[in-house]
């Protein structure tokens, strides 16, 4: 076991300078508004990079469910306290909406289902800005209630309600 002091100068290439890890298990729940994204609670972060190279990785997993069909997930990212813009989704094409992620359910099923975040971003910033990420999801089909980190029953006297941690 070694240990590799924490300043930019002193560390090589692929170092690991930071980590920062964000989870929750609070319930976030969406039953209205439709297709529009909705920040989850508990999930943003932040991290102050110590270099202007470094490349920002997030992984994890957030826990879905819906009473509808799909709901997928995006990335926001704000520098410095700007304004968030979406970072890590797909292209936009025609009317078609952006997302990094998303899950889709079956009528009837309970959930939550697991949906990943994988994304290194690239953010160009000075030395001392910080760097704040959170997640947001919305229903893509505008047609039921999709929640974070709980089955859609939800009932503390279900038997099939599940309560679970989502994080990256």
């Amino acid at each position: 076991l070694s240990f590799i002091p924490n300043s930019a100068s002193s560390v090589g290439t692929g170092a690991v300078l930071q980590t920062q890890i964000v989870s929750t298990t609070a319930v976030t729940t969406r039953t209205s508004g439709g297709d529009v994204y909705s920040a989850i609670t508990g999930l943003q972060g932040s991290i102050t990079p110590t270099a202007t190279t470094s490349r920002i990785f997030l992984s994890g997993n957030v826990m879905l469910s819906i009473s509808s069909r799909t709901v997928v997930v995006r990335i926001m990212r704000s520098i410095n306290g700007g304004s968030f813009v979406e970072v890590g989704s797909g292209v936009q094409v025609g009317n078609r909406s952006t997302a990094h992620s998303g899950m889709q359910g079956d009528a009837g099923s309970s959930g939550p289902v697991s949906t990943g975040i994988h994304f290194v971003d690239t953010p160009s910033f000075s030395l001392g800005q910080s760097i704040v990420y959170r997640l947001e999801a919305k229903d893509h089909a505008a047609a039921g209630v999709w929640r974070c980190n709980a089955s859609q029953s939800d009932s503390n006297s279900a038997s099939n309600s599940t309560r679970t941690i989502s994080g990256f």
